[in-house]
């Protein structure tokens, strides 16, 4: 809450509590005298995607009394049965359409599964001419709604290419090639993730006559009794149209005093802490020597491995550095990686370029079909560059939508009306009607709002609604 604004709460007793920070919410409170009543402000605590939390009103349909005491109990931490707190808040007394509340949704993303049942083998990431998205859309959203009824909505979002798929044979795939020559001595710099859970020290480069590698070692840590765990992750490789592709590195291993790397992959890490993520162990799969010289050893290759049991999903590989220093001896095993490499020769087929597309269906007489697109528009890529905006809040859509609209429809006549279909998040649709008065575009449900305030009792264990 911005420090401007105060909440005074009535309780029981007489005692007022006054606050000015929301850090500080009805925490080392002073009490006052007075009669003034909660002014609530803070629909962004309410639960995400309600109504009211988007709207930033409570309504007929969602009234405060179904939200504002789990927010009271939140907030008021020492009140005694038989408190009353009486709230303020905005209301509008006309909900708003039925069909603008459906299109309140999460867009439905085509993914790599929904490709594969479009095309077979092989597939692209992408729709085309020949697999048209008015042929194949309502076939997909049969399958993901079987439960659908009359009118329902359903906002789509894939990749459309307006031209069919290439197929090259015998050609090289490289799913990854990393011999961090080009890191420029950080290896984050080239898209891996470095990370350590125990200290500072993360994977780091070394250059050998003019050859990069990545190095790990606890070699001068300054806990000799600290374990070092430090990962180097691999971006994420799209292994989905992929048939038995093979992963192989280069190791050298020296001051060796004990075993300390894992080789690891993982079709479910999506960054921050591996550690909650699940990794395969394929490191007794390679070369990987358990011995080494009392200095630096000798680059050579691990190996190689095939990966099909990994096609048809996206994977990281990682490098896990669990080693400490032997103290008898004062050294510690050192790792250096180079030529990480993973490949296969196949048919590789390919679109020339795809564009992010959005269409509205409607389920009606059983079946999925293409809203009214002379009713009901849906923003597209490029109406959000036009707009310079990813997303657009729903109480400034007003503001942002009307030059548009201008723009978009310059030839409309008075009396029209539009339905626009817009991104509130990237994954979240919304809706608003706007009518064209014959001079500008004007939202056909306005936000026009009154102030109203409910009283609250509490019993000793939750805030009840009491209607004064």
């Amino acid at each position: 809450m911005r420090s401007n604004i105060y909440i005074i709460l009535a309780l029981f007793t007489g005692i007022i509590y006054s606050c000015k920070d929301k850090a500080d919410l009805f925490e080392d409170l002073t009490p006052i005298r007075s009669d003034k009543n909660i002014v609530f402000v803070e629909y962004g605590l309410l639960p995400a995607n309600t109504p009211p939390e988007r709207m930033k009103y409570f309504s007929p349909e969602f009234p405060a009394r179904d939200f504002l005491p789990d927010w009271l109990a939140g907030k008021i931490v020492n009140a005694a049965a038989g408190s009353t707190a009486r709230v303020s808040y905005d209301f509008k007394s006309v909900d708003r359409p039925e069909d603008l509340q459906k299109l309140e949704q999460d867009i439905t993303e085509l993914g790599t599964e929904d490709y594969k049942s479009v095309w077979g083998m092989p597939f692209v990431n992408a729709l085309t001419p020949a697999k048209s998205p008015a042929a194949e859309l309502p076939v997909l959203l049969k399958a993901k709604y079987p439960a659908a009824v009359e009118g329902d909505f359903r906002i789509v979002g894939y990749d459309y290419s307006s031209t069919e798929p290439i197929t090259t044979t015998n050609t090289e795939i490289n799913y990854l090639q990393e011999g961090f020559s080009t890191a420029n001595a950080a290896i984050d710099n080239v898209g891996w993730y470095n990370l350590s859970t125990t200290t500072g020290r993360r994977w780091y480069l070394r250059s050998f006559s003019g050859l990069v590698r990545a190095i790990m070692t606890a070699n001068g840590i300054w806990n000799p009794d600290l374990k070092m765990d430090a990962w180097l992750i691999s971006k994420e490789m799209d292994l989905s149209q992929a048939v038995d592709p093979k992963f192989t590195f280069d190791i050298a291993v020296g001051y060796f005093t004990n075993h300390f790397i894992k080789v690891l992959i993982s079709s479910d890490y999506e960054g921050g802490d591996p550690r909650q993520s699940t990794w395969d162990d394929v490191t007794g799969r390679f070369n990987i020597p358990r011995e080494g010289p009392e200095s630096y050893g000798t680059l050579n290759s691990a190996g190689e491995i095939g990966l099909g049991a990994y096609a048809g999903k996206k994977v990281h590989i990682a490098f896990r550095y669990e080693g400490q220093l032997d103290l008898e001896i004062n050294r510690s095993t050192v790792y250096e990686l180079d030529n990480v490499l993973v490949r296969e020769v196949g048919n590789h087929t390919t679109v020339q370029s795809a564009n992010r597309r959005y269409d509205l269906y409607r389920y009606e007489g059983g079946s999925w079909t293409l809203a009214d697109p002379n009713s009901i528009y849906v923003l597209q890529g490029s109406d959000y560059t036009a707009l310079n905006v990813q997303n657009i809040d729903m109480g400034s859509a007003e503001k942002v939508l009307v030059p548009f609209l201008r723009s978009k429809f310059a030839g409309a006549t008075e009396g029209m009306q539009k339905t626009i279909v817009y991104k509130t998040g990237n994954l979240r649709v919304s809706a608003d009607e706007f009518t064209f008065d014959g001079r500008t575009w004007k939202q056909s449900s306005p936000k026009a709002l009154e102030v109203r305030t409910d009283k609250y009792v509490y019993d000793g264990n939750k805030w009840n609604y009491e209607n004064e």
